[in-house]
């Protein structure tokens, strides 16, 4: 952007000390640098009197402004591109009563009494040192942090149930001064809007990169007033993904990749441009559905994946319960015309016995780091963490 920026100022002098032909060629910098700009970063922009910007150097889908006593955030629509999903006001409570303009929901940070419905944002709260602040959690049993328990049995932590759900009298009782829930589409959350408290629609799963995801730590970290604690994290987390990204693309081979398992009819992969697609692509792998465009899952025949990717040398899976290569051939057939398979590459993770789904989504550099480690062993790294090899 700075290029793209010297390049626009460079041309636009003083119209009346310049030649015609360098006014046509000032239309035509001025053009280029508008599509540049908008191909840059396609977000939804502040409609507000212009303030300061929080740069943002991955997140495509989060736009935060400062204006005098309040931070707007704006959250752009990802399933409706050129909306907006939500617009926040961040004021914080020193300020008392700082008047806002409509269309914006007001938060009083920093947050001190919250819901939290999501395993990957209650250890953002955990890394951040703000576990205290969790008052309630929705589908605790997916939340894999071992002092959860005892906090919920000594009261310390209130469950509140299914988040699809909720028990809407103990989300009441708490009291909370806001609702970390994860939106889809056009969500309908029922009583819980109802209730007066602010719903932080955490939208962050939707960005197409990982390191996008990430950094939506730097809008959590204001709402619980700890934004240079976030916003090192967030560097720490940046400078060690990129590094990775770095060492595995020097290495001489892209192995080619499969992922996941047929479930009944239908084989689930992740969209070529989804944030797994990406982590391969980082990986340096040669992803079976690299060319794809979507950045979502695919739902594709079983028969079509097994044609695709006969040829695949690594195979990654995520599991329940107990895995090994006999079961998995007994499961179905077909598998036995995978080069992995046949080759015993076969990597699973155990997501109901591991924090994959905890620590991942805010620490993509740990499953980078394992995919480079299992896809180029030449490299010494160690030992994966969420992965282990299926016997």
């Amino acid at each position: 952007m700075q290029r793209i920026q010297s390049f626009f100022f460079f041309y636009m002098k003083p119209y009346h000390s310049q030649p015609p032909f360098r006014l046509c060629l000032n239309a035509l910098a001025l053009l280029l640098f508008l599509i540049l700009v908008t191909g840059c970063r396609p977000s939804v922009k502040s409609t507000l009197p212009e303030g300061d910007t929080i740069p943002m150097k991955f997140a495509r889908n989060l736009t935060m402004v400062k204006h005098g006593d309040y931070t707007e955030v704006i959250l752009a629509n990802p399933w409706r591109q050129g909306t907006i999903l939500r617009r926040y006001a961040l004021v914080d409570s020193s300020h008392g009563k700082t008047t806002i303009p409509e269309g914006l929901t007001r938060v009083v940070v920093p947050l001190r009494r919250c819901v939290v419905f999501t395993a990957a944002h209650m250890e953002l709260f955990r890394l951040l040192g703000m576990t205290e602040r969790v008052k309630g959690v929705a589908d605790a049993g997916y939340m894999h942090q071992p002092w959860l328990p005892q906090a919920i049995s000594k009261g310390l932590i209130t469950d509140c149930g299914s988040s699809m759900s909720p028990n809407i009298e103990k989300v009441m009782a708490i009291k909370p001064d806001a609702l970390w829930l994860s939106p889809y589409g056009d969500s309908n959350y029922g009583r819980l809007e109802q209730l007066g408290v602010p719903l932080i629609e955490l939208a962050d799963y939707m960005e197409t990169s990982a390191l996008g995801r990430a950094e939506w730590m730097k809008f959590y970290g204001l709402l619980l007033g700890c934004p240079d604690k976030a916003d090192r994290i967030f560097e720490y987390v940046c400078r060690q993904y990129l590094m990775l990204r770095e060492r595995a693309a020097r290495t001489k081979s892209a192995p080619k990749v499969i992922t996941e398992r047929k479930t009944g009819a239908v084989w689930y992969m992740p969209g070529g441009q989804s944030t797994m697609g990406q982590l391969l692509r980082d990986a340096h792998a040669d992803y079976a559905f690299k060319n794809d465009k979507h950045s979502g899952s695919l739902s594709l025949g079983v028969e079509t994946v097994v044609d695709k990717a006969a040829n695949a040398d690594v195979w990654l899976m995520s599991y329940e319960n107990v895995i090994s290569l006999s079961s998995l051939g007994s499961e179905y057939s077909g598998y036995q015309l995978i080069k992995a398979f046949n080759n015993k590459r076969v990597y699973g993770c155990p997501v109901d016995r591991s924090r994959y789904f905890d620590e991942v989504p805010f620490r993509p550099d740990l499953l980078l780091r394992d995919l480079t480690i299992i896809l180029h062993p030449e490299l010494r790294l160690g030992a994966p963490h969420y992965y282990h090899l299926i016997q």
